[in-house]
């Protein structure tokens, strides 16, 4: 593997670790402070708002700061906004601590995500993309289990300044690399136009499918990081640590499903594996909406697991296959923004229907919405790494 893949490799289990670590107790953490239940899916939400106007200026920019500062620089906001988190005591500063933290998401996966395809040579993209993908999710893995031991022995506020410690690390040993000294090849220094990049994206037609499959995708996974806690907590009357224990179960399979998803993909084809992931989630919602014995939510959430990784490798090795190296990194920052406009909506409008009827119904309208996004990708071209 090229070294700076490497090193960026490890750089984003740092960053995603520290955000997994929060994501099962922080709408519990605001709940806890007095934030209604609408008002929990905007705080949720609002890094995928803002990500929508600053992900693409902030991506063009990487390039010319240098995509090894630039992530340093992600870094090390993550681990500052996780860490005053901690010190928070009231809703209204974490309004402000998330619209901090906004920064920090809306610049680090696709910068980092692009830099890793463009490094690597197209006949082993698919490999290496999969074993990326993997560190990611073991950081979902690893994350929520961190949390669920440090949450029998601290409160919330430690957990969060615990988990602002590995992206601060990080972003000091990214600061120590030279970056002219990284590259093996000219496709590293590609520095490309906004304009003219958002032009080809629009020309390319599996390209904009794909964008509106991950919408229904998107969407129901801001209501699920929203309020599957809350309804957790609320119909099997369990804590954080059994809620944490799920997310650890559903990242687990996350992980062991991803590098297979990166090698099979040469073999079956990347649509499939996204139509498959795709429909493995809806059927996930449906279990989870029906209000089954808990072996039931454990299974459904494992199914989650499996249907998360295979759609998100075999997703952005279809982006990888259908965009020259020269829009990579536009092209990531725009499917990085379809999601979080979904997150957005999804989170927002989650609990609006919350306030009209039970969270399990909105479970059940999302696996119908997911159904729809499964059936856009029929339309799309098959793609082989």
């Amino acid at each position: 593997m090229n070294p700076v893949v490497l090193i960026l490799t490890v750089a984003s289990f740092s960053f995603w670790l520290g955000i997994n670590m929060i994501t099962p107790i922080f709408p519990l953490y605001l709940s806890d402070m007095g934030a209604a239940a609408a008002e929990i899916g905007v705080i949720v939400a609002i890094p995928s708002l803002i990500s929508i106007f600053i992900r693409l200026p902030l991506a063009s920019s990487a390039p010319k700061i240098g995509r090894i500062k630039f992530l340093s620089i992600s870094l090390f906001i993550n681990s500052l906004s996780l860490f005053l988190y901690g010190f928070s005591y009231s809703v209204s500063s974490i309004y402000l601590i998330r619209l901090f933290h906004s920064l920090s998401i809306a610049a680090f996966g696709p910068v980092a995500m692009a830099f890793v395809s463009i490094l690597t040579p197209l006949k082993k993209r698919g490999g290496v993309m999969g074993s990326y993908m993997t560190m990611m999710a073991l950081a979902m893995v690893i994350g929520p289990g961190l949390t669920a031991i440090l949450s029998h022995y601290m409160d919330y506020h430690m957990v969060f300044m615990v988990a602002s410690i590995p992206t601060l690390i990080f972003s000091v040993i990214l600061l120590t690399l030279k970056e002219e000294e990284l590259y093996d090849n000219s496709n590293g220094k590609i520095v490309w136009s906004l304009s003219k990049g958002i032009i080809n994206l629009f020309r390319n037609k599996d390209f904009i499918l794909i964008c509106l499959s991950t919408l229904a995708y998107s969407s129901s996974l801001g209501f699920f990081r929203s309020y599957f806690p809350i309804y957790v907590e609320d119909i099997y009357l369990l804590g954080a640590a059994f809620i944490s224990t799920l997310y650890t179960a559903r990242g687990v399979f996350n992980v062991l499903v991803r590098p297979v998803t990166g090698f099979i993909g040469g073999k079956l084809g990347v649509k499939k594996l996204i139509m498959s992931g795709m429909l493995l989630t809806a059927i996930s919602f449906l279990l989870i909406s029906l209000n089954l014995p808990i072996y039931i939510l454990f299974i459904a959430m494992i199914i989650s697991g499996i249907g998360w990784g295979m759609r998100a490798v075999s997703s952005v090795n279809f982006i990888s296959l259908v965009l020259s190296d020269e829009d990579q990194e536009v092209g990531m920052a725009f499917f990085f923004n379809m999601f979080d406009i979904g997150i957005f909506v999804g989170s927002v409008s989650g609990g609006l229907l919350a306030l009209q009827t039970s969270l399990s119904t909105v479970f059940w309208i999302y696996s119908i919405i997911l159904a729809i996004g499964t059936a856009v990708l029929l339309f799309i071209k098959e793609k082989k790494l």
